[in-house]
């Protein structure tokens, strides 16, 4: 009995010092071959999934940068730490004294670093310069972090269309021919396979070939492609000059409410070969009322050639995957690393007549995730990957559910105030059932001013938010008004109220996704809105219903202090 305690003892120590590198990709959708889409050289994410777990049915809590990260190193929804857009920073709003997941891990012994985009640049994680001075560091430096967060230099910053608005950036997709190490993901991955030589130099091994660290370590990397300007080395040019495009349900949906469009039209039109194409650079009035211009706006030429460019960007993003795989094996560090993969959001190129993200439909709101748990976490949570590597994870999952899951996974206590479901159990075999929940802000109002929507049969204008919930079967969205008009301004007293409206119903949506097996389906389940026919009444009642249940309807009397 001795011995077996002793043994005990040995196999916890090993697993709670287990490694984590997690790995973010800004705008991937999972248009990757583990997911069916064998045309997508992805070869390294593959070998991921070969290795691991894949997610088939994970979903965003909000389709949109700051709001996604927000949720999944916070563990708390939208609603919660009222982050709805990119600009207010999570400790300035509700959670003030968070601790976040790679702050959790930091606080447990593991050493925390991270390099680009895992926060949100920037304001959204607490940078405050004054006259060329930084007052407060941006990427939730100190909190999160062991040590000063690395900024990866970006030789093609000017690519980034950050004076949109006043005038156009170069180009929206470029192939440059120079080598993968100078762009700003390819800097990112220099710094961490470097500072994992460092972190192992010296270091005995055991008899396995694993390396023994004196600190286990949590080493997040964020990618910032493929988002848009979708700018790569040339080395990846390597698809066809001609893609399909457009989609095949390059269309508006039938019986869409207009508010659950947005126009993207300025977006693309920031940068100068799509200005020059006829895009606009301010947002233009009166597209809710012709939704269908937004299918004729992008030249097909241009469309082609950025979802080329897209689909580009996502190979040199999995080459730069491969290097950390690569390093980690070299290192004697695989067998002892949980690596776990996440797009932040999902996106469109094209389907519904849209592009980017901002909304509630499938294509925006499910993500690509891969999870290779180490050896020692898989056997004490009772992960049999003798059986599960390669398969997939059927059950609905949320991004909000990461945090508790990883924390579960190594070994700790759960922290109670987490708002997402650990999906440890549903990796051991557990059976469950699950349903996710996403919201977004839009307007009844485009910028002509008029009234595009009915409240209580009047015309009516206003900002809404959108909520839904999706199940195996179904998608359902209620659009509800929302008092707070200034999503940069959360904490104003307009947003004391800041909870879903039930008794101001603007829109709803109903799609049917019984046939859908979640692989390279984008939208293609979601070209008519099914919420006003009769066969569909009885679901909508139940649907609505498990709707309200997910989402608090806030008081003033609730709403948090403000700083």
């Amino acid at each position: 009995m001795a011995v077996l305690f002793s043994f005990f003892l040995l196999c916890t120590s090993v697993y709670a010092a287990d490694n984590i590198l997690f790995i973010v990709s800004d705008d991937m959708r999972p248009e990757l071959s583990p997911y069916g889409a064998s045309y997508m050289h992805t070869p390294n994410l593959q070998a991921l999934a070969d290795a691991g777990i894949t997610f088939r049915r994970n979903y965003v809590q909000q389709a949109l940068c700051a709001p996604s990260r927000t949720v999944f190193l916070t563990g708390r929804r939208p609603d919660t730490s009222r982050v709805w857009t990119i600009g207010p920073y999570f400790r300035d709003t509700t959670l003030h004294n968070v601790t976040t997941l790679p702050e959790f891990f930091k606080k447990h012994g593991y050493e925390a670093v991270g390099t680009g985009k895992v926060f949100h640049g920037g304001a959204p994680s607490g940078l405050i310069k004054k006259n060329g001075t930084i007052i407060r560091y941006g990427n939730d430096y100190p909190a999160s972090w062991s040590e000063p967060y690395n900024i990866p230099s970006d030789p093609f910053d000017h690519w980034n269309g950050s004076d949109r608005g006043k005038k156009a950036a170069p180009f929206s997709y470029e192939a440059i021919d120079a080598p993968w190490q100078d762009f700003i993901d390819g800097n990112s991955t220099v710094f961490a396979t470097d500072w994992l030589r460092k972190r192992a130099a010296g270091r005995p091994r055991d008899v396995d070939g694993s390396t023994q660290l004196d600190k286990p370590f949590f080493l997040a990397v964020g990618y910032h492609r493929p988002h848009i300007p979708y700018v790569y080395p040339k080395q990846f040019d390597i698809y066809p000059e001609t893609v399909p495009f457009p989609p095949s349900d390059h269309k508006i949906p039938k019986g869409l409410p207009v508010m659950s469009m947005h126009d993207w039209s300025s977006e693309m039109g920031g940068y100068g070969d799509m200005h020059k194409a006829g895009l606009p650079l301010e947002q233009r009035g009166g597209y809710q009322s012709n939704l269908s211009a937004l299918c004729t706006i992008m030249p097909e030429e241009k469309g082609m050639q950025a979802k080329r460019a897209y689909w580009s960007s996502i190979t040199y993003v999995d080459f730069l995957i491969g290097q950390l795989m690569s390093e980690l094996k070299d290192l004697g560090l695989w067998d002892t690393t949980t690596i776990f993969f996440l797009g932040d959001h999902g996106y469109k190129l094209g389907e519904m007549c849209d592009w980017f993200k901002h909304d509630n439909k499938e294509a925006a709101t499910r993500i690509p995730t891969f999870i290779k748990p180490s050896k020692a976490t898989a056997i004490n949570n009772h992960i049999d990957m003798s059986q599960k590597a390669g398969t997939f994870l059927e059950e609905i999952t949320e991004e909000v559910d990461i945090f508790p899951s990883l924390v579960q996974l190594h070994g700790f206590e759960v922290p109670t105030d987490l708002e997402g479901r650990s999906w440890i159990p549903l990796l051991a075999g557990e059976n469950q059932s699950r349903v996710a929940v996403s919201q977004y802000p839009h307007s009844c109002a485009d910028m002509d001013g008029v009234k595009n929507c009915v409240l209580h049969g009047e015309p009516w204008s206003g900002s809404v938010m959108g909520y839904t919930l999706r199940t195996h079967e179904f998608r359902y969205t209620e659009w509800t008004k929302w008092d707070c008009h200034d999503v940069m301004q959360p904490m104003h007293a307009n947003c004391s109220d800041y909870g879903p409206q039930w008794d101001n119903i603007v829109g709803r949506e109903l799609y049917n996704h019984t046939n859908d097996d979640s692989t390279t389906t984008f939208d293609q389940f979601e070209n008519e809105n099914l919420v006003e026919l009769p066969e569909y009444a009885d679901a909508v009642t139940a649907l609505s219903q498990q709707l309200h249940s997910h989402f608090v309807v806030h008081n003033a009397s609730d709403a948090p202090a403000m700083a």
